[in-house]
């Protein structure tokens, strides 16, 4: 099994993404605000959102972090790893989910990803469209999932 040496020990995001996060709190978008949610269940937003394009690679991280590994819901630790064994090219390489630094790298490039989507929600939806814009795309992963 190979473990490392270097243990993460939280979430990072990029500064543009941080820029992203205050915008969220500052305007309550879809109840995303830190009154409403956890920064766990916005990492884990962004990161869904974002696992459907191309991973943003970690540049200009902000200092201090996103989310403090003790504050990492289960949940969101189960979906990193779900997500890093689906990327994973061949299932002969499992032991690496065993490294936190290639698993939390994975989510937090598809979350900072997903904070540019949120960024682009904001911009240019309103609330109402928004809804209904992601009831219709879950109509849509339902019937490809049950044909």
């Amino acid at each position: 099994m190979n473990t490392n040496s270097k243990n993460p020990d939280r979430l990072n995001i990029t500064k543009k993404a941080k820029n992203i996060v205050e915008k969220i709190d500052q305007h309550n978008f879809f109840k995303l605000d830190n009154n409403s949610i956890s920064r766990s269940e916005l990492f884990t937003l962004a990161m869904a959102l974002g696992i459907t394009t191309v991973p943003t690679k970690l540049e200009n991280i902000n200092p201090g972090g996103f989310v403090l590994e003790s504050s990492i819901e289960s949940s969101t630790k189960a979906l990193m790893a779900a997500l890093f064994i689906g990327k994973l090219p061949n299932l002969d390489m499992l032991d690496s989910l065993t490294n936190k630094d290639y698993v939390y790298n994975l989510a937090q490039e598809y979350a900072n990803t997903g904070f540019e989507i949120l960024d682009d929600y904001i911009e240019n939806k309103k609330d109402t469209d928004l809804i209904l814009d992601l009831l219709l795309e879950l109509d849509d992963q339902y019937k490809k999932l049950m044909c």
